[in-house]
């Protein structure tokens, strides 16, 4: 018993999970009906953070992005018809684009998508619309209990899932993908189709003309309206759009951040204020929130699909024109393009401004938006926004995803940008003479640039370039320079490596954000020189001087060097990969040498320095004092030394063998002094800047020097025994004379 009621129990929190998180109300209505209420749930309810958007997103500009328009050839058999789609095809192709036409017969839905799988493939298409009638899926709603049967463009989308009809009866039941594939989106699909609509006497391919011909005069700039938007939410999502389970108007802020929201209170939205809206208000989107229905198309406005403020008809739509640029429509089957006068296209041919339509062929609708305003925020087109909120928000391997979002589907043109035109295509830099893009050379004048562009919707006005040595570098209106030419030129550009970076201007005033980068490697110097040996003036005492040398090239390789006797005009190596050569017989005195290198562009460097061969040993002779002279303990010595060619350098004296002084430079003569009493060998060796040398050897003797005495008052003794004996020897002196 507690095993069963511990089961009842969990089976009990299941559903109430279930329903509580897939955000189901419960009215007293059809199950349609409850869809169309349905909450987000615990993203919408608590965090409304956004999950990070995927590496799908990329640049607004196209950047060469290709795309298929596949055309019905009953729709291409009207003349009026196809110049529409070749000048939208030529539009196209001025905004960036590659185009892949299409014109046969596509009668199969299967072929058709294989057809979009094989561009997808092999052309890399990112989009393709299909103008006039073509084939679709129905799929049928996965969510338990659910019968409804409903077109599944996501069929043509998805082209790496697995779509599955289990039973042969020509409806869908089932998608998943293998290992290495998914179930989302590879490319985006619109459909411009009147077949349906039995609103006025155009034909279908009139219809078609009409809009596509409102294509071109929208990206022209002819049909500029305010850039704001319109949240228009009726009465059973009032609590979506006011905060209370979410903030549905925050979804535009990025897109437009002037938009007006109008849900609270529920009586102000009602068909009298939308059909005023359609006819008078000057908006560029509206995000329509409504209960809608298909057969008869129309809107019911009021709670639970009443219509007791307002049940409003195709026709209503029609004849209150010009209507939005714009829409999203939150509209069960707003979208269900089989049926007569669908609201989606009741929208876009009805009116004069409508480009772009996106909404659904079954009960839902977009939830978490953001995603999708986002990415128009960024000017990407209609497809690409639809794209990235595939896969930023929904998890299409669950059933609830499966059932909510699988009828959303775009009519009209999905390349299309809330901006008419904000982008101009990228140049391509054809030519530098005289360089190669991406090739060293060592020209650094008259460098010319040549560019060539893609025509511009708007007309082509001009060019904004920047020459420096980043390659990442995107000229702008304040840091480029502005050209009406296609090209230009530079002169005496400093070795480096450079890039030329090029965007365009229309004449809309847009400025490219996609630039073409040229880059220029420019090397005029040759390697640079480090003599290793011998030294600069250096003074050699042989005729043959070994020259080594190092050389390195900042850019490019070390390739060849030549040396150079200057003085004599004699090679001392003619040219070789080799960083040194012997110098070899070389004649007495000054020698100029060049070391000249080149690097392999041929760029040459030159180093030069200077030897000086000296091949005869110094002069040298003695003068003072003589040989076997006697002199003082202390004694001048003077000599003469002369070198005629590298000069002298220093002098050494010895005594006995023994170095006493060095005198340096051509300075002849010096003091000597301490020398012991008695004969000394005196050499005197000088040497000149060569290293060369000469020596004479003399003979001196060097006399005693006086005794000395450190008796205190021995000198005063003496002295006074002088002037003693002097006295008596006057004394006696004296007497003598007086004797006699």
């Amino acid at each position: 018993m507690k095993n069963k009621k511990k089961h009842l129990i969990t089976l009990f929190l299941l559903f109430t999970f279930i329903f509580t998180y897939s955000g189901i109300f419960f009215h007293s209505v059809s199950f349609q009906t409850a869809l169309d209420g349905i909450s987000q749930g615990e993203d919408l309810l608590e965090g409304k953070s956004r999950i990070p958007k995927s590496s799908y997103l990329s640049d607004s500009y196209p950047t060469n992005e290709t795309i298929a328009l596949i055309i019905n050839s009953t729709i291409w058999g009207n003349i009026n018809a196809k110049n529409a789609i070749n000048q939208y095809e030529k539009d196209l192709k001025a905004a960036g684009f590659n185009t892949i036409k299409y014109t046969m017969n596509v009668t199969n839905v299967k072929t058709l998508r294989d057809l979009l799988k094989g561009y997808y493939e092999n052309n890399n298409t990112v989009g393709a619309t299909l103008i006039g009638d073509f084939p679709y899926i129905w799929y049928s709603d996965p969510w338990p209990g659910c019968s409804e049967i409903f077109e599944c463009d996501l069929y043509l989308m998805d082209l790496d899932g697995t779509w599955w009809d289990t039973d042969g009866d020509g409806i869908y039941e089932d998608h998943n993908a293998t290992s290495g594939a998914d179930t989302y989106p590879e490319i985006y699909v619109s459909r411009i189709n009147a077949e349906n609509r039995k609103i006025g006497t155009q034909s279908n391919a009139q219809d078609i003309t009409n809009l596509i011909t409102r294509f071109h005069n929208y990206r022209m700039g002819n049909l500029n309206r305010n850039h704001k938007a319109l949240m228009y939410v009726d009465d059973d999502w009032q609590g979506e759009a006011n905060g209370t389970y979410d903030n549905w108007p925050a979804w535009l802020d990025e897109a437009y951040p002037n938009h007006d929201d109008i849900h609270t209170p529920t009586s102000w939205t009602n068909k009298t204020d939308w059909l005023t809206k359609l006819n008078s208000s000057n908006y560029e989107f509206a995000h329509l929130a409504v209960h809608t229905a298909s057969e008869p198309a129309g809107h019911r406005f009021g709670p639970d699909e009443t219509g007791i403020e307002g049940n409003m008809s195709a026709t209503d739509i029609d004849n209150n024109g010009p209507g939005f640029t714009f829409y999203n429509l939150f509209c069960c089957r707003g979208a269900d393009y089989n049926t007569t006068n669908c609201m989606a296209n009741t929208y876009l041919f009805s009116g004069s401004y409508a480009q772009s339509v996106l909404g659904t062929t079954k009960a839902g609708g977009m939830l978490n938006g953001g995603y999708f305003y986002d990415s128009l925020a960024e000017n990407n087109t209609f497809g690409h926004a639809l794209i990235d909120w595939f896969q930023s928000y929904p998890d299409l391997g669950d059933v609830y995803s499966q059932s909510w979002f699988y009828g959303l589907c775009i009519l009209g043109d999905p390349f299309s940008t809330i901006h008419h035109d904000c982008s101009v295509p990228k140049p391509d830099i054809t030519v530098a003479h005289p360089h190669y893009e991406d090739q060293w050379s060592n020209v650094n004048s008259l460098i010319r640039f040549n560019w060539t562009c893609n025509a511009d919707m708007s007309g082509l006005d001009g060019y904004y370039y920047i020459y420096d040595q980043n390659p990442n570098t995107v000229p702008t209106k304040s840091t480029g320079t502005y050209v009406k030419a296609n090209g230009t030129s530079f002169s005496n550009v400093a070795d480096g490596v450079w890039y030329l970076h090029v965007v365009a201007k229309d004449k809309a005033g847009n400025v490219g954000e996609i630039g073409d980068h040229f880059k220029v490697k420019i090397d005029t110097t040759g390697p640079v020189i480090n003599l290793l040996t011998p030294m600069n003036n250096y003074n050699s005492s042989s005729n043959s001087v070994f020259i080594s040398y190092d050389a390195i090239d900042l850019y490019n390789a070390y390739v060849f060097s030549s040396i150079y006797d200057v003085t004599t005009g004699l090679w001392i190596d003619g040219g070789s990969p080799n960083k040194n050569a012997t110098a070899t017989s070389l004649i007495q005195g000054q020698h100029i040498i060049n070391i000249t290198c080149s690097d392999n562009l041929v760029n040459p460097s030159i180093f030069q320095f200077s030897i000086f061969v000296d091949l005869t040993d110094p002069f040298l002779n003695i003068t003072n004092p003589l040989f076997n002279a006697t002199v003082d303990n202390t004694f001048k010595l003077t000599w003469q030394a002369l070198d005629g060619e590298s000069g002298i350098r220093y002098t050494e004296i010895y005594s006995d063998g023994n170095l006493v002084k060095t005198v340096n430079g051509p300075l002849q003569n010096t003091t000597i002094s301490g020398l012991s009493g008695g004969t000394h060998t005196i050499n005197v060796t000088t040497y000149d800047w060569s290293g060369r040398s000469m020596s004479q050897t003399i003979l001196l003797n060097v006399g005693a020097p006086p005794p000395s005495n450190n008796i205190p008052g021995f000198f005063i003794e003496v002295l006074l025994v002088n002037i003693a004996l002097i006295s008596l020897a006057y004394y006696g002196y004296c007497r003598r004379i007086r004797k006699s």
